[in-house]
């Protein structure tokens, strides 16, 4: 069953169990700390399950074993960071409204209809585990039954894929780590952050984040079998990219902010002066 369906089976069945305890455990407690480390723990438990059950692990410096470090890499990086940002909040607002108040009876629809509406969030996020990991899970599966030439060799459009994951890794993690200082320093209460990265892009953590996902899908390419499978792969930049530009991301965190400070002339010069997402690279991050 694994070799027929290309791993993605056996992905969807281990990010789809890992969301389920998460949610178990979501439900039971009424917590809200755990959910971003099962969200990337998911990630990274999927890349390395469909790579120790094709051989990929005998292999330490193939194609599909880089893929997989990559995406242990960053599943580590971002879990640890939003585990951390986490802790520091008394709530988290996207689940805020799936937690059941006061005196609130199960499946209240005129409520929070508790526990399916946060049932629903949970499959959300193991459907987005599992659209993004299918470029890693298609490379480890094919190496698992062909052993393609290009699995042990980089060449060019690999070595640009390694080179374009660094790139939007660091890009993610620096823009990150910018943020965090900005907002823990007492001085910057009510502001916006307009330095480093964020002064020559509005979200220079989403622009890393798209372009890591971009790259793992270009690292898969030379290992992927028939059309089939690179539209399959090419589906999970695209998923990310369409999610972070028009539904979730910038959509959602643009009109908080302009509800924030949208009656300020500076923050209107900041919007017409700094990209959207791609950033700037002619302006000085010092």
């Amino acid at each position: 069953k694994i070799q027929n369906s290309n791993g993605l089976l056996l992905s969807a069945g281990i990010i789809g169990g890992i969301n389920m305890v998460g949610f178990c455990i979501t439900a039971t407690t009424k917590t809200h700390k755990i959910t971003d480390l099962f969200g990337t723990g998911s990630f990274v438990c999927s890349a390395a399950s469909t790579a120790i059950v094709n051989g990929v692990q005998n292999h330490p410096l193939s194609r599909p074993a880089l893929m997989s470090y990559a995406v242990t890499l960053w599943g580590i990086r971002l879990g640890t960071h939003l585990f951390e940002r986490i802790l520091r909040s008394p709530k988290d607002p996207r689940l805020d409204k799936f937690f059941p108040k006061k005196g609130e009876k199960w499946l209240d629809r005129t409520k929070s209809n508790f526990p399916l509406s946060m049932a629903g969030f949970w499959t959300i996020q193991a459907a987005w585990a599992w659209i993004c990991s299918i470029p890693v899970t298609l490379a480890n599966a094919n190496f698992g039954k062909f052993k393609h030439p290009n699995a042990f060799k980089l060449g060019y459009l690999g070595w640009f894929s390694v080179i374009a994951f660094s790139f939007g890794f660091l890009f993610e993690s620096m823009a990150d780590h910018q943020k965090k200082k900005f907002k823990l320093d007492p001085k910057n209460s009510g502001r916006w952050i307009d330095e480093g990265l964020w002064s020559l892009s509005r979200h220079p953590n989403y622009f890393g984040e798209i372009v890591v996902w971009w790259s793992l899908f270009l690292a898969s390419y030379p290992v992927l079998r028939n059309p089939k499978q690179i539209f399959l792969s090419m589906s999970s930049p695209l998923f990310v990219s369409f999610l972070l530009i028009f539904v979730s991301g910038i959509p959602l965190l643009e009109k908080k902010m302009d509800a924030t400070h949208g009656n300020k002339l500076a923050y209107r010069e900041y919007k017409q002066r700094v990209p959207m997402l791609i950033p700037s690279f002619t302006r000085s991050v010092l």
